[in-house]
């Protein structure tokens, strides 16, 4: 259990991270933890759909990515990502590559709930900028219930960046049903450029349930996330599904 002193500490985190009002939030990305397990390898895919009426060019999209983590240390996670895409009508083309250094801080800087830190480089396919990430992580469990935040800050590099500052705040609070499966929910806020912030019509904001489980298949333990979100402003999809499997060594 908390503190007293420990609450008072999430409860102002809630306040200051999560946005008065439920760049784009992808499908396919989650709402992270900050662990790091030292010598663990772990490759997950993922993918997700997106329907969109009011977006003719992106219904339909279909996303994938494929990931592969490494723990160096007890608090030093290195982690390739590399992700494709399929619009409507299209084939599946490459998107990006990114390198994530993942940090585990918790430890270093004595906090009441799991505290942690990831830098990442995206090389993008040729006519889009890279990208460099920079995102805060916060953890608080709870007995059976656990709350994630996320702070997401984006820059695009290159002569062909369209952004200055990007910023995205992702939550997802989740309870544990029985051993092998949590039942959450989710919500991401991207807001784009902060530095000529658009209407919030125009931005990305999208909420929905999530189940989180792990299960045994021929003999092989995997992990696995299954979720919807609905887009609660004009600029995100109306409808998205995502899929993530997750294998551990």
């Amino acid at each position: 259990m908390f503190s007293k002193k420990q609450m008072t500490v999430f409860l102002l985190l809630a306040a200051f991270f999560t946005p008065a009002q439920s760049a784009l939030a992808s499908i396919i990305s989650g709402t992270g933890s900050e662990k790091v397990t030292n010598g663990a390898t772990a490759v997950e895919v993922r993918s997700g759909y997106e329907i969109d009426n009011d977006s003719p060019s992106q219904d339909g999209t279909l996303r994938t990515r494929a990931h592969l983590d490494y723990g160096v240390t007890d608090n030093y996670a290195l982690r390739i990502i590399a992700a494709q895409r399929k619009l409507n009508g299209d084939s599946i083309d490459h998107d990006s590559v990114t390198i994530e250094n993942r940090f585990e801080l918790t430890d270093y800087l004595n906090t009441p709930f799991g505290f942690g830190a990831r830098l990442s480089y995206g090389i993008r396919d040729e006519g889009r900028a890279d990208r460099l990430g920079f995102r805060l992580i916060e953890v608080v469990p709870m007995e059976e219930w656990e709350v994630r935040f996320n702070q997401i800050f984006q820059r695009d590099l290159g002569a062909a960046r369209s952004n200055d500052l990007t910023f995205e705040s992702r939550a997802m609070v989740s309870k544990k049903l029985n051993d092998n499966l949590k039942l959450g929910l989710e919500s991401h806020n991207s807001f784009g450029d902060i530095t000529d912030m658009p209407d919030y019509s125009e931005q990305d904001h999208s909420i929905g349930p999530a189940l989180i489980g792990k299960n045994t298949f021929l003999g092989h333990d995997f992990k696995y996330e299954v979720g919807y979100r609905a887009g609660i402003s004009r600029g995100a999809p109306d409808h998205a599904f995502k899929l993530f499997l997750n294998k551990t060594f």
